[in-house]
């Protein structure tokens, strides 16, 4: 469970500097829905491990 937690804030870190070069360069709008699909991929991510049963 341990490394669960690192990995999610490893993902988290990920998150910040990404939206930071996001928000200082312009980029295609491909580029930008990538971005975003892989986002609430971590959201998702993210849902499923608070979700899960506490055994």
């Amino acid at each position: 469970m341990v490394q669960i937690y690192s990995n999610l804030f490893f993902f988290q870190v990920i998150y910040v500097d990404l939206s930071e070069l996001v928000y200082y360069t312009s980029l295609n709008h491909r580029l930008n829905f990538i971005f975003f699909s892989w986002l609430c991929l971590i959201q998702a991510k993210k849902s499923w491990i608070f979700d899960f049963p506490k055994y």
